[in-house]
């Protein structure tokens, strides 16, 4: 799925307000990301991963 930044902001406080801090969500959003990294990229490809302000 591809959420425009609205739809992050929603879904963002919305989850700040269920988990009570914003630490546990980013580490549950990194930690899917590098699983399903793993299991959709092949090891022999190169990945560049940026970041956007």
């Amino acid at each position: 799925m591809i959420f425009n930044s609205s739809e992050i902001k929603a879904i963002e406080q919305k989850e700040f307000k269920l988990r009570k801090n914003s630490f546990s969500l980013m580490q549950s959003a990194g930690e899917k990301s590098a699983d399903y990294i793993s299991s959709n990229i092949s090891k022999n490809k190169e990945l560049l991963v940026r970041r956007y302000n």
